[in-house]
């Protein structure tokens, strides 16, 4: 029993610790032991408002779902059918990509609908670029900020709500405009990689699922 104690006090002090590092905002609470296999979490469409060209979003967007739903997944949580999802949204009349309606009370309309246990909404808020020099060689990081939900449909507590990470890309500058975009898209698939893997650590992931 103390030792789980321990445990507990330890994950709290790492969740104050990293969101007092750096850019961490919003509200962040410990993930409630449950039953991954027995566990659905419905991951919304995620939502782009960086502003960057068509091509740039949807890179930005399949990254940060990949990592969020692959991450989810080899941890051995279920999740809600996607086209179930998107369907519930549309029911619901939510548009998403307008920031009105990013409320918690729309998003665990969504996850209810699809008795869902959890419901995932990420959305990108910044991505850009910069030169970062040094002795050697020219290196180009890439950053990318996502705001994220993760909301318990039973009792509507949060994990996340509204919480804003910046992940980071770095590499050798590559020739063309190309290279720094890929960094970018890095840069936001790393912010939501960051903060489902503070958020989920006791879960061991199985990537060969």
């Amino acid at each position: 029993m103390k030792s789980h104690g321990f445990i507990i006090v330890v994950g709290c002090i790492l969740i104050l610790s990293l969101a007092a590092f750096g850019q961490g905002q919003g509200v962040i609470n410990e993930m409630p032991q449950t039953e991954p296999s027995a566990t659905t979490i419905a991951v919304l469409p995620v939502i782009d408002l960086t502003g960057e060209k068509d091509d740039q979003k949807r890179d930005q967007i399949n990254g940060v779902t990949r990592e969020a739903t692959d991450q989810l997944r080899q941890r051995g949580f279920q999740l809600s059918d996607s086209e179930a999802v998107k369907k519930a949204i549309a029911e619901l009349k939510f548009d998403f990509n307008d920031e009105e309606f990013h409320r918690r009370d729309n998003i665990l309309k969504v996850g209810e609908a699809v008795k869902a246990d959890y419901v995932f909404f990420i959305v990108i808020v910044q991505s850009y670029a910069k030169d970062r020099r040094t002795a050697f060689a020219n290196h180009v990081e890439g950053l990318g900020k996502t705001k994220s939900w993760l909301l318990s449909t039973s009792d509507g507590k949060p994990v996340l709500s509204a919480y804003v990470w910046e992940g980071k890309s770095s590499g050798v500058r590559d020739i063309g405009q190309k290279g720094n975009r890929s960094r970018m898209a890095d840069g936001c698939t790393n912010s939501i990689r960051d903060v489902i893997n503070l958020v989920f650590r006791e879960y061991k992931r199985d990537k060969k699922k």
